[in-house]
């Protein structure tokens, strides 16, 4: 039997929680879907067509990602590490949400909910909680219950061995998979490196950004490395993706300040 999940009623005991373990500032730091939110009438209706559906071991992903975990895909529970660029973290959110799952964005003010929805992303899946207080471990315990994908900045927070295994193993058991912007866990199940090598459509003082290619590396415990090149490209109010040839992915990364 199908077990049925009230989420209006799960992301309301979610708020309660949160705040009993970061009662500062919650209702400033803490930013929950609505149980009926009524889409913007400026932007466009996500296209959800371009995100697969989760399977039972893996999370949705964006095909552009996939040759990036070439076997099983991405599982639910595990944990990434992603230094560099974010566009894969905001493509992950971008497909997860699409079809259907729900995501966390946690002490991370920046993260970029306008290109997560150019791509596809249903934001009234996205909870936002700007600051997770002096105890993030214990929020981001709360946060597993209802969520398929937590993405953390971690900044200086310092985990144990002791730490990083309970947080693991409920994750685990929860089947949410956490996503790291920046490095914080000693162990995560997988790593990614984001590194832009080029820009499109702006030249010196002036043009209009049409699209970016990134080397995403990926490598973890069962991964041999690999190394993927995305072009990420702007059309009309969405974003369109596609896989780089072979040489490109060779190209250094690009400082954007100098273009060099």
């Amino acid at each position: 039997m199908t077990e049925v999940v009230d989420h209006d009623a799960t992301i309301a005991d979610l708020r309660r929680r949160i705040a009993a373990v970061n009662p500062r500032g919650t209702r400033e730091a803490v930013q929950l879907p609505p149980a009926h939110p009524q889409r913007s009438a400026r932007l466009p209706p996500p296209d959800a067509t371009a995100a697969p559906a989760p399977t039972r071991s893996g999370l949705a992903l964006p095909e552009h990602l996939r040759p990036a975990f070439p076997r099983a895909g991405l599982p639910r529970g595990s944990t990434v590490e992603l230094t560099g660029a974010r566009g894969p973290a905001v493509s992950i959110v971008a497909a997860v949400t699409a079809a259907g799952g729900h995501v966390a964005v946690v002490d991370t003010p920046t993260f970029g909910l306008l290109a997560a929805h150019e791509q596809g992303a249903d934001l009234s899946h996205v909870a936002v909680i700007g600051n997770a207080g002096n105890d993030p471990i214990a929020v981001l315990s709360v946060l597993a219950d209802g969520m398929d994908v937590i993405v953390w900045t971690p900044g200086a927070t310092v985990f144990t061995p002791s730490i990083e295994r309970g947080l693991a193993a409920r994750l685990r058991t929860k089947e949410t998979t956490l996503i790291t912007l920046g490095a914080g866990l000693r162990r995560p199940d997988y790593r990614l490196d984001a590194q832009i090598i080029d820009y499109h459509g702006i030249t010196e003082g002036s043009g209009l950004l049409s699209a970016v290619d990134t080397v995403l590396t990926s490598s973890g415990r069962t991964l041999r490395p690999t190394r993927t090149g995305i072009r990420l490209e702007r059309v009309h109010r969405t974003v369109h993706a596609s896989l780089l040839p072979d040489d490109v992915r060779q190209r250094p990364a690009t400082d954007i300040r100098t273009g060099i």
